[in-house]
């Protein structure tokens, strides 16, 4: 887990919400909440940590690569469906953490020149903007 300080001083409102699907566009798209209404759109490839087994896979997704595309362990991600997020972190760093009852931690690095994520809930939009929140 990351040292820096959270995004708006709390975690995300998705918080306590089972993950009710998984879609692929031009990014991984997340639904968390009965009626899919938390979403967490990912534009960068992410790490899946199993903090029980100490074990770590890297998700990559890039349908437009020039050369071919890019595919990777997208299989592997749907065992998250069903789970419960236990938390739900959002870094002034621009790294994005979410942990789940069954041991699991999604972990999205901010990207240099683009948007690395994006969180909606109604109303609510929080997207990391290239290089994080925080001013340098």
């Amino acid at each position: 887990m990351t040292s820096s300080a959270l995004f708006g001083g709390e975690e995300l409102p998705v918080v306590g919400q089972l993950i009710m699907a998984i879609t692929l566009d031009s990014d991984v798209v997340i639904y968390a909440g009965r009626d899919r209404q938390h979403e967490f759109r990912i534009g960068n490839s992410f790490s899946i940590e199993n903090e029980q087994q100490g074990t770590s896979l890297e998700v990559r997704f890039d349908p437009y690569n020039r050369n071919e595309p890019i595919r990777e362990n997208l299989t592997e991600l749907a065992v998250i469906i069903d789970s419960m997020i236990i938390g739900a972190r959002a870094y002034v760093s621009g790294v994005l953490e979410l942990s789940f009852d069954d041991g699991l931690l999604i972990v999205v690095q901010p990207l240099d020149r683009y948007e690395a994520w994006c969180y909606t809930f109604g109303n609510f939009i929080l997207a990391c903007p290239p290089g994080g929140f925080h001013v340098k």
